[in-house]
């Protein structure tokens, strides 16, 4: 029976070598990188509408200027409110404010309202103009230290 023993030793061997690559990961993990948190962050939240009306649903993205080393925050909107508070909320520094709403294509709107599969399906647009997305012209600093900040968006 000598020819198990390779064998045997070798799942000794790996079993060994398991316990130590677990060990690690657990004291990794419990101890961090000894980084710190991530940047700091505060709350915003606010109102968005759009000729006067609020916004039902869409998304709010606050995108971080040029210089400013931090992730994309953002949020949805629900019947014109949103609030940004995942992670501690937007970091702090200047932003670019990305708005979209999208609405079931008119022309297909007739289609609407008997299957909400079919609904998720049909085409949709783009309600909020450009200006208020992909060539937004929206900024807000968050300022270091500050509390929950308030920020209405009346496009």
């Amino acid at each position: 029976m000598s020819f198990l023993r390779p064998t045997y030793k070798y799942g000794i061997e790996s079993f060994r070598r398991q316990g130590v690559a677990i060990a690690i990961l657990v004291v990794v993990s419990l101890t961090g990188c000894g980084g710190s948190d991530g940047p700091e962050r505060v709350v915003v939240e606010g109102r968005v509408t759009y000729s006067g009306t609020p916004v039902s649903s869409g998304r709010i993205r606050f995108m971080p200027m040029p210089g400013y080393d931090v992730p994309m925050s953002g949020a949805y909107i629900v019947n014109g409110t949103y609030r940004i508070d995942a992670g501690g909320g937007v970091p702090i520094g200047r932003h670019r404010i990305e708005i979209t709403s999208r609405q079931i294509d008119p022309k297909y709107a007739h289609l609407a309202g008997s299957n909400s599969e079919t609904e998720n399906e049909l085409p949709k647009i783009q309600i909020i103009p450009p200006q208020f997305n992909e060539q937004s012209t929206l900024e807000l600093e968050v300022p270091s230290g500050s509390d929950p900040i308030s920020k209405d968006f009346d496009l």
